[in-house]
């Protein structure tokens, strides 16, 4: 019976590829850069050990996606025979590409081993708040998530919450998903459904009923004033670099801004058909107001046969539109 404490600082994270031989031909790491500390203490005995760990990195970078700062805490009982506890997580001003979040927080409460209750937070820099709570269980490789609670909050006027549980199963290669469905305070849906991944391949089903473009804020960088209602009915399958896409998608009379643009588009309508690697766009129309009225409105379709050299064959159609409208900025 006794107790050990530990500690360790890397002033530099490319170095974990030195340290863990499995990550020595990770050529992605080279991107990597931070730095890290970790400290905590064992105690007890051989038959029943405690940890109480943290372990905290800072500025850390990989390719376009980095964290200021990242906090995490371990505390568990019997970690020799039964363990038990709590694993606490906490990340600050996330970029991951595009997508931004303000903070991102998490725990999970270990009951046994195999076994816990978890919640889960997530504030985009758009301001969208995410609550996520429910319990996880795992069995040899699989390991299985059931999601009880959600709810995201937009703005004031804009509340999803989740329907009924949604059920997670994931392993080695393989994620399945089988429906979860978002509920607006009005009768709004976002549902997805039948989601399928395994090894290179993809499938699911996204539908969405009357949802109003705000939810995308928090997904679309820069995207304010957002207005409008998505109906959509999309079905997913393929490769996951490159999959094809069914279905269509419609909107009637939305309206727009972009920060990066500083302009603010109005009367927006798309009626859009996904016909597996070539989107068939039937209208997509919008307005400016400046000192005149602009308009635009553009036909055609777009082919994904190459997703890294699409091709286009398009009509537009615009009279005094003001696509962008921000000093400094040729338009």
């Amino acid at each position: 019976t006794g107790s050990l404490k530990f500690s360790a600082v890397m002033d530099s994270l490319s170095r974990l590829r030195a340290l863990v031989p499995s990550l020595a031909n990770n050529a992605q790491l080279d991107s990597l850069h931070g730095s890290a500390e970790l400290t905590g203490e064992l105690s007890g005995s051989g038959d029943h050990l405690a940890l109480n760990g943290v372990v905290h990195a800072t500025d850390i970078k990989l390719g376009t996606r980095s964290v200021e700062s990242v906090r995490g805490t371990v505390l568990l009982a019997d970690i020799t025979k039964q363990a038990s506890g709590s694993l606490i997580f906490a990340a600050d001003t996330i970029a991951l590409g595009p997508v931004g979040f303000n903070s991102i927080r998490a725990s999970v409460a270990l009951a046994s081993p195999t076994s816990g209750h978890f919640t889960g937070s997530m504030l985009s820099q758009s301001g969208v708040q995410t609550d996520l709570v429910g319990n996880l269980t795992r069995s040899k490789d699989t390991t299985v998530l059931r999601l009880d609670s959600a709810a995201v909050l937009v703005d004031a006027d804009n509340r999803y919450r989740l329907e009924s549980p949604s059920r997670v199963v994931f392993s080695t290669g393989f994620l399945a998903l089988d429906s979860l469905t978002l509920q607006h305070s009005s009768k709004a849906k976002l549902v997805i459904e039948n989601v399928q991944l395994k090894g290179d391949s993809i499938r699911g089903h996204i539908r969405t009923d009357s949802v109003d473009l705000r939810l995308f804020r928090a997904f679309v960088p820069g995207l304010v004033e957002a207005r409008g209602a998505i109906v959509a009915d999309v079905n997913i399958r393929g490769d996951v670099k490159q999959p094809t896409l069914f279905g269509q998608i419609s909107l009637t009379d939305g309206t727009t801004g972009f920060s990066s643009l500083g302009t603010r588009f109005i009367h927006i309508k798309a009626d859009i058909a996904l016909a597996g690697d070539t989107v068939h766009i039937k209208q997509l129309s919008a307005e400016t107001i400046k000192d005149r009225r602009g308009t635009v409105n553009v036909q055609g379709s777009v082919s994904f046969e190459h997703y890294d050299n699409p091709s286009f064959s398009l009509i537009a159609n615009a009279s005094n539109f003001h696509a962008i409208d921000k000093p400094g900025l040729a338009a």
